[in-house]
């Protein structure tokens, strides 16, 4: 087996394989959303102190999810592994946008239901957001529900996704795990590039031999 220091320090992904800030990005959202889930779960019993720093990691999660959202559209996504199944691959997609999803609606339902609710947003006791929205007792309670909803989709797409990942483990003996924890080496014939830019490389032979439409 190949030691960790065999695997190249390489930052961005490559046509099949994640860079070491997307590695990044990935786990530092998954422990910001996982305390959030269990922070929020204990607001009702520990009162304000769980509210602010729920609140404070929420913030942190939009700056990193931000920060994804440009780099995944910057990068491109990475295709499949060598041997993955097609749908297996597009399921995976779909649960990984489905969670998305479900993150981006928690994110904007939480600060609109403790505005609505008066409910101050503090970043870790540095500063406070200002409320622009003020007391709305309607809003506050379809930002709530909306908030429950995202958070059952959450927990249940994790589930999805964790299944997935064994099930590409224990059963079809690949990377896929490996893959979110280390940069992958590339392949034979594999570009180290960005999985947009590969893209548009291997599309650029395929237009330059198609034939030019014949003039009138």
């Amino acid at each position: 087996m190949e030691g960790v220091s065999s695997y190249p320090m390489r930052w961005r992904d490559t046509p099949t394989g994640y860079g070491w800030i997307s590695i990044i990005l990935h786990w530092l959202i998954v422990l910001a959303i996982i305390a959030l889930l269990f922070i929020g779960d204990s607001i009702g019993e520990e009162g304000d102190y769980m509210l602010r720093l729920h609140t404070s990691i929420a913030l942190t999660a939009y700056i990193l999810i931000a920060i994804r959202i440009w780099w995944r559209l910057k990068q491109g996504h990475p295709g499949p592994l060598p041997g993955q199944q097609g749908w297996s691959f597009t399921l995976g997609k779909i649960v990984h946008y489905i969670l998305i999803a479900a993150s981006g609606v928690m994110l904007v339902s939480g600060p609109i239901m403790a505005w609505s609710g008066l409910l101050p947003i503090r970043f870790f006791g540095f500063f406070e957001v200002p409320n622009p929205i003020g007391h709305h007792l309607t809003l506050f309670d379809i930002a709530l529900a909306a908030h429950i909803i995202g958070a059952v989709t959450l927990a249940a797409g994790t589930l999805l996704h964790i299944g997935g990942v064994l099930k590409h483990t224990i059963w079809n003996h690949d990377e896929t795990l490996v893959k979110m924890l280390i940069p992958h080496k590339l392949a034979e014939g594999e570009p180290d590039l960005p999985p947009r830019e590969a893209a548009k490389l291997k599309a650029k032979p395929a237009a330059d031999a198609a034939p030019e439409a014949p003039s009138k």
